[in-house]
């Protein structure tokens, strides 16, 4: 947070740096994570005038339409846990066919982090580990929805030893591995707006975004966040052992691809939507910078959330963003196109290694198509059987 980011400079960390280098001492860096929550303001464009539903992004009151992802890497950035993307619905329309999702999707009225649920994720990921028979430190800082003491875990050690207002400076997600992943997340949103303008060739038409897009969107961007980029950013916070020598003094921001597109993208989008957006590109990727995404809760809001009920007085919003079943022969069918099409490309690295997975993906669906089609005959037969009996 910009705040933050100000009043960390003035604040001697030595002490809590060198406390860092002794905790972390034994342990692998690929058993050292870092975890933390932002707010993410999933349909925003970079407009004051084009909103989405009538909501603007920029609006001194938050959007409606924000989730709160939780981010969590190891030191060595082998490592990225699927994201948690805290809503405020539990089952909207966009999900009512989808029984798997590339995130876990949890929910509350404010679309906060919880101290159950970050109990369950830390819980989750300790049998996990446990499993894999590795010893993991867990570093976090104290926000009031990650609870100091999680009874049961074996393999997870939580470490609390971040100072208010020093998380800028010590916490490796708010280096820049989090505004990479938002970096990338706005670049995929401007070019689902840019797609859709050229479908419909009108900037009338709301750009239909659900927490189902946002969900496949927000993994996919996590997904290209370098290990380069958050090994960086763990050094940049101090996580340096003693044998991997001294930090290099320059910092490395985004990716310069993503920068890049992402610059490309904002003025195409300003060329279709008439008047310059009244904000810069780093504005454009930071708007949701100081969200809250967690804080003490009521007795009121702790009841609320333990009932698993849709936010009272409201409704899902997104109504009318329904998902058609797709069965296997469609599924295969576009993934033959986009092998035809990665075909037709002039050979290249990335089309090389695009193509490889086209054909990958098409086996895997053809192994889902027919364990499906298996279970489905499995399910007949024993209900024949049983109407018999």
């Amino acid at each position: 947070m910009s705040g933050e980011a100000a009043s960390a400079k003035d604040i001697d960390t030595s002490e809590c740096e060198e406390t860092l280098q002794k905790i972390l001492a034994d342990y692998s860096p690929r058993d050292i994570f870092n975890a933390d929550e932002t707010g993410l303001f999933y349909k925003c464009l970079p407009s004051k005038s084009l909103t989405f539903q009538g909501q603007a992004c920029s609006d001194q009151k938050a959007p409606k339409e924000r989730v709160s992802p939780l981010c969590a890497a190891n030191m060595d950035g082998s490592e990225k846990l699927p994201l948690l993307m805290i809503g405020k619905f539990g089952q909207p329309q966009c999900f009512k066919v989808i029984n798997t999702l590339p995130v876990t999707n949890r929910h509350n009225k404010k679309a906060w982090m919880t101290s159950s649920s970050f109990k369950e994720w830390v819980q989750k990921h300790d049998r996990r580990f446990l499993m894999q028979g590795r010893s993991v430190a867990l570093v976090l800082d104290n926000c009031s929805a990650h609870p100091q003491v999680i009874s049961g875990l074996r393999a997870i050690t939580m470490f609390f030893f971040l100072p208010p207002s020093t998380t800028s400076r010590l916490q490796p997600c708010d280096q820049s591995i989090i505004k990479n992943f938002k970096t990338i997340y706005r670049k995929l949103v401007l070019q689902k707006f840019i797609f859709s303008f050229d479908e419909t060739g009108s900037t009338n038409t709301h750009l239909k975004m659900s927490l189902l897009d946002a969900s496949v969107m927000g993994a996919a961007s996590w997904n290209e966040v370098t290990p380069a980029t958050i090994h960086n950013c763990f050094r940049h916070a101090g996580f340096v052992q003693e044998n991997t020598g001294p930090v290099s003094n320059e910092r490395e921001e985004l990716p310069p691809a993503d920068g890049s597109e992402v610059s490309n993208l904002f003025e195409k989008f300003a060329r279709m939507t008439g008047p310059a957006p009244q904000m810069s590109v780093q504005e454009y990727i930071s708007i949701d910078e100081i969200t809250e995404t967690s804080a003490e809760m009521s007795l009121v809001d702790i009841a609320s959330s333990i009932q698993e009920t849709e936010p009272e007085g409201e409704a899902d919003d997104e109504e009318d963003v329904t998902i058609p079943p797709v069965t296997s022969k469609m599924a295969l069918k576009a993934i033959e196109t986009v092998q035809t099409f990665m075909m037709q490309r002039q050979e290249s690295e990335t089309s090389t290694k695009a193509l490889k997975l086209a054909l990958s993906l098409g086996n895997c669906v053809e192994r889902v198509a027919h364990h499906t089609k298996k279970q489905s005959t499995f399910d007949a037969f024993f209900s024949c059987v049983n109407k018999k009996i």
